[in-house]
């Protein structure tokens, strides 16, 4: 599940659950479209995500190639979804 707030200088993406195979084909389309329209920096609030999966890692740098090299942050992450993030290489977008 997801929820998005635009704020005077961001779009902020919260999420909510298992970011499996399954949720982020369900999201991909909508994140996609939110991203576009705010036309803003992207920060993706993590806290209610205990698990994400490779489709998840891919809506993420989709949204980096929509917003831009900087305008993209992750934050509230758990223990484990960082250490996903690390395994895959993209520590650098944790805040």
């Amino acid at each position: 599940m997801a929820e998005y707030r635009l704020e005077s200088d961001k779009l902020v993406c919260v999420f909510t659950g298992k970011m499996d195979t399954v949720a982020a084909m369900k999201l991909e389309n909508e994140v996609d479209i939110q991203v576009h329209q705010a036309k803003k920096p992207v920060v993706f609030d993590l806290a209610g995500v205990g698990y994400i999966s490779s489709s998840f890692i891919r809506i993420c740098m989709q949204t980096v190639k929509t917003a831009g090299q900087g305008n993209f942050k992750i934050v509230n992450a758990t223990d484990e979804v960082k250490r996903i993030f690390r395994v895959a290489g993209l520590e650098g977008f944790l805040g």
